[in-house]
């Protein structure tokens, strides 16, 4: 790069860097780590669920979610986690993935421990219609970050979505079970078969989705499934 096209490339980054200064989505406050684009005073203050992890035995109640070992979910799905989830799915914020998959990695760790069979993470995966509007799969990105940070391999390619499914967002209980039937499959059980697999999203609501996801793995070996999610409504 010629000494101009440096010196032009800097100058254009400091003028958008104070011209267009990052703020965190919720509070809009100057950043620290502008990358982050949401404060950790604003994460610290969202609503947690408790108890964050749900077991057998809390699950037994819930007819969506008896096919689960464990359920953990960090946030409830207040207007505040709304607004990040909505950011991260439909504005293109990305990056938000990681700040968000960074405070579901504890909760991923306890999911893992929890058995003594080898795990792996599984993102809920998106049509591939959808994955290229969206340029993005949210899901992945924060099974991605979780992975990361506490060595656990992400199976990207054993689950996909065989089916165009509407948006889940306007419809009733029964709505959504019978939208997702027969819409996922594994595709390779490969990286399935003897493991525990987690099961990460972003928000589960019904549990339509996710039950449709966990029969599935189990049919194709897995030993148990557990469900991770950033938020729980």
């Amino acid at each position: 790069m010629r000494a101009y096209d440096r010196v032009r490339s800097v100058v254009v980054a400091a003028l958008e860097s104070f011209l267009f200064y990052p703020y965190c989505v919720l509070c809009e406050q100057r950043l620290v780590r502008p990358a982050d684009l949401v404060c950790s005073a604003c994460l610290d203050a969202l609503p947690k669920v408790e108890p964050a992890i749900l077991d057998e035995e809390n699950l037994s109640s819930h007819s969506r979610l008896r096919l689960f070992v464990r359920v953990a979910s960090l946030w409830w799905y207040s207007e505040q986690v709304e607004t990040l989830i909505h950011l991260l799915k439909y504005r293109r914020r990305p990056a938000l993935a990681d700040a968000v998959g960074a405070r579901m990695a504890f909760l991923g760790e306890q999911l893992v421990e929890s058995l003594a069979v080898p795990a792996v993470l599984v993102p809920v995966p998106l049509h591939s219609a959808r994955l290229r509007e969206r340029g993005y799969n949210q899901s992945a990105l924060l099974a991605g970050r979780v992975g990361k940070a506490i060595g656990v391999s992400v199976s990207l390619n054993s689950l996909k979505r065989a089916r165009y499914t509407r948006s889940q967002a306007a419809l009733g209980k029964e709505e959504r079970l019978r939208n997702v039937e027969g819409a996922f499959e594994v595709t390779s059980s490969t990286e399935i078969v003897g493991k525990h697999c987690v099961l990460v999203d972003d928000v589960v609501t019904t549990g339509a989705t996710s039950s449709v996801c966990a029969a599935e793995l189990l049919r194709a070996g897995a030993v148990a499934v557990s469900l991770l999610t950033a938020a729980r409504a």
